[in-house]
């Protein structure tokens, strides 16, 4: 059986529907234990489920795991691939200019073997199609399959992307205007990616200046956004008012799912 009822197709409003439910919820699960890659996939699930519209991700093996369906295709195991071509009958026909030929009719003849390996994963609710697809597509097939850049990122519900790691845009913020957090003296200010790895229980980091404006940083775009660093520090943590241009510098991409998931 699919994973969830389905009753809609994915529009510009509901993917619009989508970012604001991200802005919502993505703060709620700060401390879970799953990658950013994974986070990211919980969200639009449980809004996709919530709204009856369709997924479908793809992997390495160009797996697909639909939400519509019951399971993963192609299955685990050997696959005979065929050509289909067209063959004479032996019998002869007449066309509409009185030239006589020879009648062909399709045939498909194998081609080749295709071979997917790892456990065939099925599914009857959304939790158990959420565990599949989170334990087959990770950072990297999340960008080289799944997603498109977004020419106006960053968006909530953006993932921040580069070929090995992920995150996901809870909120952005304009050119000259501050976090609404700015003056929260309980919220670390970042230092390093090594004292960051070290704190495993401080969970919520400001970027840049604390989020308050000043001469140096008053014109540049900013986001806020869910961050994993691994199994060194388990638990997801929140990353507020980085510059968008730092991002991309370390190599990162504003990106959004692209129409082959929203299906």
């Amino acid at each position: 059986m699919a994973a969830w009822n389905h009753t809609s197709s994915w529009t510009n409003a509901y993917y619009d529907a989508y970012r604001k439910y991200v802005n919502v919820s993505a703060s709620g699960v700060k401390g879970r234990e799953e990658d950013c890659a994974d986070l990211s996939m919980l969200l639009i699930v449980e809004f996709a489920a919530r709204e009856g519209l369709p997924l479908t991700f793809t992997d390495n093996q160009d797996i697909h795991y639909s939400s519509k369906a019951d399971g993963q295709y192609p299955t685990s195991g050997m696959h005979v691939n065929y050509d289909r071509i067209d063959v004479p009958t032996g019998n002869v026909a007449v066309n509409s200019r009185g030239e006589i030929g020879w009648q062909y009719a399709p045939v498909e003849i194998p081609k080749g073997l295709s071979i997917y390996t790892g456990t065939n994963y099925t599914w009857k609710n959304k939790d158990e199609y959420y565990t599949a697809v989170k334990n087959r597509i990770n950072a990297g097939v999340l960008y080289k399959k799944n997603t498109e850049v977004n020419p106006f990122g960053p968006q909530s519900g953006d993932l921040l992307l580069s070929k090995s790691h992920a995150g996901l845009v809870i909120e952005s913020y304009p050119v000259g205007i501050g976090h609404p957090k700015a003056y929260d003296s309980s919220i670390e200010p970042w230092v390093d990616q090594a004292t960051a790895l070290k704190e495993v229980n401080v969970l919520e980091y400001f970027r840049d200046n604390h989020g308050v404006l000043n001469d140096e940083n008053k014109l540049k775009v900013h986001f806020d956004y869910l961050n994993h660093r691994g199994s060194e520090k388990p638990k997801a943590e929140l990353i507020y008012f980085r510059r968008a241009e730092d991002a991309r510098a370390d190599g990162f991409e504003f990106r959004r799912y692209n129409s082959s998931v929203l299906q």
